[in-house]
């Protein structure tokens, strides 16, 4: 059985995956298109870090054991 990914409620697709985090990220990125004054919900410092957490996540992964965070405060330095 394959598992819906999305639905249509309200002439609009909603996304299931992530916890319905795709489908915000969509709708800012796609508001940012429409309109040049547009800021985004998350800076790109916060990107990077979720960027970083998912490949420490596929290390702690690969490697059978848990894996200190230690790269926020180096993220958090990154001028905006």
């Amino acid at each position: 059985m394959v598992e819906q990914s999305s639905t249509i409620e309200d002439d609009h697709i909603v996304d299931l995956s992530h916890g319905g985090g795709d489908s915000v990220i969509t709708r800012s990125f796609m508001d940012s298109l429409d309109s040049p004054d547009h800021v985004p919900d998350a800076r790109l410092k916060d990107a990077l870090k979720s960027a970083l957490l998912a490949f420490l996540c596929d290390e702690a992964r690969d490697r059978g054991q848990v894996l200190p965070v230690t790269f926020t405060k180096d993220v958090e330095a990154i001028r905006d």
